[in-house]
């Protein structure tokens, strides 16, 4: 400012305002097989100063790191730091989930009776389930064939349970089913003994069941004769022996038997 003479000098400013990369992939999806996944966020920068950090979801382990562990389906972010600069990006990833069980039903089987004593159970799947394994096991009950199949043979009661394992995902489904039986027999009552004289050479027999419903009758004989009603529940007999009558339910195939003998008085001498 005294004689009016000037400096002047210069500084240059630099910039880093790079900010680093985030890369993120999406990983295979949860199923009940596979319930967590690794998050995959190779690509991203690397070196000094370079911090990762994930959120969203359910994050089990590694939330700093490139390949976190997550237990969760949704969106997750991954923010990357340069520390040098202090930028950062972000990537987002969406993780899926498969863990729908299988559809199974399991329609009620037929009863076993003294006719049917095998029945196949049917497992049926509405849904689409191309690969899959199924496998049967019972409580009191017991398999002739087919307990690693939807439709195995069984020849006892009790209660059958079929589970679906959905090999795409791991996921399984169980439902169960009760086999009954009827197997009780009819009582057969071939009634009271009777004898035949020179008055009465023939007699009808007095066959009856006390069982409900429309029972069906037969008589067979050793010794006797049957003049008629083989099938019927009072025959027509004509000569001693024992007769025996076999009664059959129909609504279930089981029978009962009773036995009467029918005695002659001799003539007299």
């Amino acid at each position: 400012s005294q004689n009016g003479c000037t400096t002047s000098d210069q500084i240059t400013v630099l910039e880093n305002i790079t900010a680093p990369l985030a890369l993120a992939s999406a990983p295979d999806a949860i199923t009940c097989a596979d319930p967590s996944v690794n998050l995959n966020g190779l690509g991203s920068s690397v070196g000094a100063g370079i911090t990762y950090a994930w959120s969203g979801g359910q994050i089990l382990s590694g939330g700093s790191t490139l390949n976190p562990l997550v237990a969760q389906s949704g969106s997750y972010i991954l923010t990357v730091t340069d520390g040098a600069n202090g930028c950062i990006s972000i990537a987002v990833v969406v993780v899926s989930e498969n863990t729908a069980p299988p559809a199974v039903a399991i329609p009620a089987p037929e009863e076993l009776t003294c006719i049917q004593k095998e029945v196949t159970l049917t497992g049926n799947l509405p849904g689409a389930v191309p690969d899959f394994t199924a496998s049967w096991t019972t409580v009191g009950g017991h398999f002739v064939s087919g307990q690693s199949s939807l439709f195995p043979v069984v020849d006892q009661p009790g209660a059958y349970a079929l589970t679906v394992v959905n090999l795409d995902n791991g996921c399984s489904t169980t439902q169960q089913t009760n086999v009954a039986q009827n197997i009780v027999p009819p009582v057969a009552e071939a009634g009271p003994a009777i004898e035949l004289h020179c008055n009465q050479p023939q007699l009808n027999l007095q066959g009856s069941s006390p069982t409900t419903g429309n029972m069906s009758y037969n008589w067979t004989t050793t010794g006797g004769n049957i003049l008629s009603g083989t099938t019927t529940a009072n025959p027509l007999v004509d000569a001693p022996g024992n007769y025996t009558l076999t009664v059959t339910n129909p609504a279930n195939g089981c029978t009962g038997t009773d036995v009467v003998a029918v005695s002659e008085v001799p003539l007299p001498a």
